[in-house]
């Protein structure tokens, strides 16, 4: 989680005032030294026992949070709503080649309705009509809002369809997303014939948030999936070729209400819970581990104490914040049958 590495702040660590204002070594307790004690042979330094508890707790925040909203209003996140169809091949297709080409072809895909969206890039499909192998073959996911490039690998295909894992989410970029998922076809002869039925598409999940209420169905018709080809090395302002003739390149999406971004545009009302949770696993690491030095051992009834305060006031903080955060029922993500809160009132108050 991006959003929160360092938003609370470590003294020693950087020379400007965190974003949230808050520093750890504000709480009780709380040191530079007491860090370093207990930093494990492979931590070395206060600065790797920090970065260490801040990815354990930005985890254990998710699952925390995740928890207390469904059980203050019944919601769910981190689901599925859409999602590209998925392969179908057609029986005895008479396949078309093409040449390898020095072009990029893959996706362009477009979607909003809510800030708190993600895309989840599962796998590439890449089908090679040539006789041989190709190895490390570039693959590029472009932010065409500014052209960036958000996510970069090489892979191998060979003969024929590829399913390759990717695996990677990707936030909101300027309050939407528009992503061209491109492959460089230079030493990759593909097809020019669509190989499996209604690729370039989007598609309601089965089961999905959004889906089990009536406002939403609407907003999926103006999502955007097409076949795309473009130069090698795009940049503005050069023009996108929604060339559905090429095929051969695909991606398994979906679109996400993300726990993720939900914590990341609230995390200004949370700062105080994540600050007590980052000293509470620091508190728990000083009481497990095994250093004997006079920070890592003194007083333990007192790191009990402090330690159990911490958690209680973490819980407290982060209970507030989902009993009174809002939640717009015109939000694509907040449309939910089941969120009885959501349904009834449209806002939670």
């Amino acid at each position: 989680m991006n959003c929160l590495t360092d938003y609370i702040g470590l003294k020693s660590c950087s020379a400007t005032t965190p974003e949230s204002g808050i520093w750890i070594n504000d709480l009780p307790g709380m040191s530079n030294e007491l860090l370093n004690s207990i930093a494990t042979s492979d931590q070395v330094t206060f600065k790797e026992v920090w970065n260490s508890v801040q990815r354990v707790v930005y985890e254990q925040i998710k699952s925390q949070l995740h928890q207390h909203l469904f059980d203050m209003g019944q919601v769910e996140m981190d689901q599925t709503i859409f999602q590209t169809n998925r392969i179908n091949i057609f029986n005895r297709q008479v396949i078309t080649p093409t040449d390898a080409i020095a072009k990029l072809k893959g996706v362009w895909a477009s979607a909003y309705g809510s800030k708190y969206l993600a895309m989840n890039l599962k796998s590439l499909y890449v089908y090679n009509s040539g006789s041989v192998a190709v190895a490390d073959v570039p693959f590029k996911v472009y932010n065409t809002f500014d052209w960036s490039i958000l996510h970069e690998e090489t892979v191998d295909l060979e003969p024929g369809i590829n399913e390759i894992p990717i695996n990677q989410v990707f936030t909101l970029q300027f309050q939407g997303f528009n992503l061209f998922f491109a492959l460089d076809t230079t030493d990759v002869p593909t097809i020019r014939n669509p190989y499996t039925q209604d690729w370039y598409s989007w598609g309601p999940s089965d089961c999905a948030c959004a889906n089990q209420g009536p406002n939403h169905y609407w907003d999926y018709q103006g999502f955007q999936l097409y076949p795309a080809v473009m130069d090698l090395d795009p940049e503005l302002p050069q023009t996108m070729n929604f060339d559905w003739a090429q095929s051969g390149v695909y991606v398994d999406l979906e679109l996400m209400c993300s726990i993720e971004s939900f914590i990341c545009q609230n995390r200004k009302h949370l700062k105080m819970g994540i600050a007590y949770a980052l000293a509470s696993q620091i508190l728990l690491a000083k009481m497990a581990g095994s250093n004997q030095n006079f920070y890592a051992t003194y007083n333990p009834e007192q790191t009990n104490a402090t330690l159990a305060t911490f958690n209680e006031m973490r819980d407290k903080e982060f209970k507030t914040w989902a009993r009174i955060a809002k939640m717009n029922a015109g939000d694509i993500c907040f449309s939910c049958d089941d969120a009885q809160v959501i349904r009834s009132v449209g806002i939670r108050s």
